[in-house]
């Protein structure tokens, strides 16, 4: 059944109708979107994630788990150079994290202060070899970053971000979970202008398994 034009009230919603034209009203669904998302069952060393970050978004959600073959922790490494990746330069990674174990109450704090070029989690522990960590981050301002200002803090470039993990540790009755948050910083402005993606890695062996999805908010 053909229509050019209708009123609401009298239209059958039992029926099949053909529209043609733009079809509008029916929400924007389209803010939250999948960029990335790779699966996999044999021994990886790294699992590179390229040109996810864009101009089109402001902020970006990783999700995943992974299984690491030796203790060890994940690394997540920006990149540049779109699909020819290069892990970055210049930067160094500022983080604080909390956590507690599932036998115990007291809670246990660790950070890093600026020692790496790529955020750590969990920051306090080791994963166990063959246990899986499971994890959420939320990225900030990913592609070009946020410049600051110079009346208070020294000019920089930084991109934020905040997550928590949750996994065996290694020793066999240490089930943690942890959150933290930090940033990536690029003491002057004029460093990373861009970033395209990411490369996750374990500190340590393989990720015998896992799965990694990227979204991204839309502006």
């Amino acid at each position: 059944m053909g229509l050019s034009k209708i009123q609401a009230e009298s239209m059958n919603l039992a029926d099949t109708y053909a529209f043609s034209g733009t079809v509008s009203g029916a929400g924007d669904t389209s803010d939250f979107v999948k960029l990335y998302q790779n699966t996999w069952t044999s021994a990886v060393s790294q699992v590179l994630i390229n040109s996810v970050f864009s101009t089109t978004y402001d902020h970006y959600k990783v999700v995943g788990s992974a299984e690491i073959s030796t203790n060890g922790i994940c690394r997540l490494y920006m990149t540049s150079g779109g699909d020819s990746p290069s892990d970055a330069t210049n930067t160094a990674v500022y983080l604080g994290e909390g956590g507690n174990r599932a036998a115990a109450t007291a809670y246990v704090g660790a950070t890093a202060n600026g020692n790496n070029a790529f955020m750590t989690f969990p920051n306090n522990d080791n994963i166990y070899g063959n246990g899986v960590c499971s994890f959420q981050i939320e990225l900030h301002d990913m592609y070009a970053g946020v410049i600051k200002g110079t009346t208070n803090v020294a000019a920089a470039r930084e991109r934020h971000f905040i997550y928590n993990c949750s996994e065996q540790n290694v020793a066999s009755s240490d089930n943690f979970q942890h959150w933290g948050g930090g940033r990536y910083w690029n003491a002057n402005s004029s460093h990373m202008p861009t970033v395209t993606g990411l490369k996750f890695a374990p500190s340590a062996g393989t990720f015998t398994e896992g799965n990694i999805a990227v979204y991204g908010y839309r502006k």
